[in-house]
């Protein structure tokens, strides 16, 4: 994933996927992908049990395409 556009708390950014679509995110959404990140690099026990990241990727980009 790459971050197009870096989000602010009363305007999305954009992000663009390995294959290339680019999708909106918010800045909630962002944090929540980095709460998710750190808390995987801290435990891989809660990586283990956590969403796969497809998942996590589909409901993002199911929240609002661009």
């Amino acid at each position: 994933m790459e971050i197009i556009q870096t989000p602010a708390p009363n305007q999305p950014g954009r992000i663009m996927w390995p294959d290339g679509m680019v999708t909106e995110i918010t800045f909630d959404d962002m944090n929540a992908l980095a709460y998710m990140a750190e808390r995987a690099r801290i435990s891989p026990v809660a990586m283990a049990r956590a969403a796969d990241g497809a998942a996590v990727e589909r409901a993002i980009r199911s929240h609002q395409a661009v």
